[in-house]
């Protein structure tokens, strides 16, 4: 079976349950007597997004062209948010079916019905709610003792519930138990931070608490419906909720790639969200790894974001790199105004509405604008198509050239995909590229449009600023899509395709942001250089590492 899972739909104080698929699939598992879901929308169908919608998916009875009802917020896997708005996805009923309960549209139902959907807790969404007891675990464990308190001795007056508790239902599979047992730790933890006057860990504990509350109550709601379906059996429940997936074993990871804490992650030149959504593709079985980006990358978009200046990612065809030093030109696509740079720029008026905004970040001016020289582009400016070359311009400021396109916006580093692998059924992972993105988009090799639109959709919500696409090569694979297959002879440095990735100096010494589900890992982590992913690769299932040092020459 495709990649699925099951959703709960609450309409008028009734319940259903239906079974949800990544090839766009759906059946309609169970619903509770007087709803009539069977009567008006059928047993099952097929389901998609018109190109009309935006944040709607609509739902066909099996043969039929005409929605027989709506899903807000779809996606694979489910959107998880600690948040009440998680059982708040608007569930819209067909025309037919709105008729029916006495309204005109199933828009004007909509106020009236109040109906809503959230996926059930179930399957392999049972990964990422055990990671995130884990997680809070931790958290918690660390925040009792910044204020001195002794884990063991952190009961509630019952005695009954504690942190070492949660620990120990977390590692039983028990997850409503572990809930419970940190619902009843954390107003403790509470007390104790607000008579220590540390508001700072108040608040957090007091975020932890609301959001602890909200996975109390999924689960709870979870297991009901479960019950009410018959699905105990499929969903492991017995008595308790439990972690099912096969695909949820972990992998091995003996220190070859190390867990990354919040404070690193702009550090290896990553925003939060970033790392979100890597964590999210993580838990539906994907291995992805990505190389480092500087510092200054986190900054600026940052920055382009607050402002909304528009700001864009380094494609393919711009070979050259950014800058390192220039104080807050750091980080853009540049060069330095050398005699050798001077001799490949030519005198231009810029185009109308030419305006390199990004210079207000360091109370600049633009000192010279011009174009690039005939012949140039590629020998000097490292931009290997003479078209687009044509079309960009260098903006002089402080001794410094940034390259801009037509409208003057600038260019900071892409996310440089190294490779992405998913893991099949039986547990082994795929070759680069196999069951990668959605299955409606065949696999065409390293290089895909299509595949491009679904990973910068992927992460749209990451705090870019505009114009910005953080994914621009690679969609299928990465670079591992580049490389020829490993045989006798076979050198890296020689055969890569040249237009796409060679290593570098850096290869020893290079850091890799890894994605997967690794122990002590948390979704994902830092590899320090190529040789650590190249153990952590090789000690499971991932197949041929095709990713070596060049021979020492």
């Amino acid at each position: 079976m495709a990649d699925h899972f099951y959703a709960e739909v609450r309409l008028q104080g009734r319940s259903s349950v239906l079974l949800i698929t990544s090839d766009n699939r759906w059946k309609l598992v169970n619903e509770e007597p007087g709803l009539n879901f069977e009567k008006f929308a059928g047993k099952g169908g097929t389901w998609g997004q018109p190109m009309t919608m935006m944040t709607q998916w609509e739902f066909y009875r099996e043969g039929s062209t005409e929605a027989a009802f709506r899903f807000s917020n779809l996606s694979f896997p489910p959107s998880i948010v600690m948040e009440p708005r998680l059982f708040q996805n608007q569930f819209q009923v067909g025309p037919a079916w709105a008729k029916a309960l006495g309204f005109d549209s199933g828009q004007a139902a909509v106020t009236g019905l109040r109906a809503h959907w959230y996926p059930v807790a179930t399957g392999a969404l049972m990964s990422w709610i055990r990671q995130y007891c884990e997680e809070r675990n931790a958290e918690l464990k660390s925040l009792a003792l910044s204020l001195g308190i002794n884990i063991a001795a952190m009961v509630d007056p019952t005695g009954g519930m504690s942190l070492v508790g949660a620990v120990e239902a977390s590692t039983r599979g028990d997850y409503l138990g572990c809930a419970l047992n940190l619902l009843a730790a954390v107003p403790l933890l509470g007390k104790v931070a607000q008579a220590a006057r540390n508001t700072r860990i108040a608040a957090r504990i007091d975020q932890v608490l609301s959001e602890i509350k909200v996975l109390n109550d999924w689960l709870a709601q979870s297991k009901a419906a479960l019950q009410r379906s018959r699905m105990a059996a499929e969903a492991g429940l017995a008595g308790v909720v439990k972690r099912v997936s096969s695909a949820g074993a972990l992998l091995k990871n003996e220190g070859w790639i190390r867990r990354l804490d919040p404070k690193d992650w702009a550090q290896v030149g990553f925003l939060p969200r970033e790392i979100e959504v890597l964590r999210d593709f993580a838990k539906q079985g994907y291995y992805i790894v990505i190389r480092a980006c500087n510092p200054e990358r986190v900054e600026w978009l940052n920055w382009a974001a607050k402002t909304g200046v528009r700001t864009l990612s380094k494609p393919l065809w711009i070979k050259a790199k950014s800058l390192k030093v220039g104080g807050y030109l750091k980080g853009l696509v540049g060069y330095r105004k050398t005699i050798g740079i001077k001799t490949g720029l030519r005198t231009v008026k810029p185009p109308a509405g030419f305006n390199p905004a990004w210079i207000a970040r360091g109370g600049g001016k633009v000192d010279a604008v011009y174009g690039i020289g005939l012949g140039s582009h590629k020998t000097i400016f490292e931009v290997t198509d003479s078209a687009l070359a044509a079309e960009h311009y260098l903006v002089e400021t402080d001794g410094f050239l940034i390259l801009c396109d037509a409208k003057g916006a600038a260019y900071v580093s892409d996310l440089d995909v190294v490779l992405i692998q998913k893991q099949l059924r039986s547990g082994a992972f795929g070759p680069p590229g196999m069951n990668v993105g959605p299955a409606h988009i065949p696999y065409t090799g390293g290089d895909n449009a299509q595949m491009g639109v679904f990973w910068n959709k992927a992460f749209d919500h990451a705090g870019y600023p505009p114009g910005y696409k953080p994914w621009q090569h690679g969609e299928f694979t990465g670079t591992a899509g580049n490389f020829l297959p490993t045989k006798k002879g076979f050198e890296p440095s020689m055969h890569v395709r040249a237009q796409v990735w060679g290593p570098g100096d850096t290869w020893n010494s290079e850091q890799l942001i890894v994605a997967a589900q690794a122990n002590n890992l948390g979704g994902v982590g830092l590899a320090d250089n190529w040789g650590q992913l190249a153990a952590f690769h090789r000690a499971n299932p991932m197949g041929e590492f095709r990713f070596s040092p060049p021979p020492v020459k």
